[in-house]
């Protein structure tokens, strides 16, 4: 890959979780009925969540993740790699949200990273991602953010019933 000297970064659009929100309103209206089966809601929010995961592979490093030294900033520049925190080659993030091994149960969702994607030097995944979320933890802003659409969902659905007089 060609030098750089000034560096790049990788920017990722934040989801503002319209879909779940229309999707968790539905369910939540009812409850009983739908409780016993959550797969529906895992179908609507998944490319969310997917664009969240997305967001924490990106500049805006919404996981606080502690910085790059500069000296491996400098060597990233040199190989053509971005600046950005967790992208070298982009396999990480893409065994996350391009290629992941979801299971969509009836009370709950699994979310594993995909991992024979091949990354630096041909090395999958699977042989360095708990290397690397042990020191920068993956999912956070990703809980955080269906935590809050979750919240506006049931919101929503409460103010639209609740009468003022």
């Amino acid at each position: 890959m060609p030098s750089t000297k000034k560096g790049f970064v990788i920017r990722e659009k934040n989801p503002n979780g319209k879909h779940s929100v229309a999707a968790l309103q539905g369910f939540v209206s009812d409850v009983n009925k739908r409780a016993a089966d959550l797969r529906p809601v895992w179908d609507a929010i998944t490319p969310d969540m997917k664009q969240s995961l997305k967001f924490e592979f990106s500049n805006a490093n919404p996981n606080g993740w502690a910085g790059l030294e500069q000296k491996y900033v400098s060597w990233k520049r040199k190989q053509g790699y971005p600046d950005t925190i967790g992208i070298m080659t982009g396999a990480l993030k893409k065994s996350l949200t391009q290629t992941p091994k979801i299971k969509k149960r009836k009370k709950f969702m699994i979310w594993k990273p995909d991992g024979n994607v091949e990354g630096f030097e041909g090395k999958k995944v699977k042989t360095y991602m708990g290397f690397f979320n042990a020191k920068r933890p993956i999912f956070g802003h990703t809980v955080k953010f269906i935590a809050r659409t979750v919240r506006k969902a049931v919101f929503k659905y409460v103010i639209k019933r609740t009468t003022f007089k």
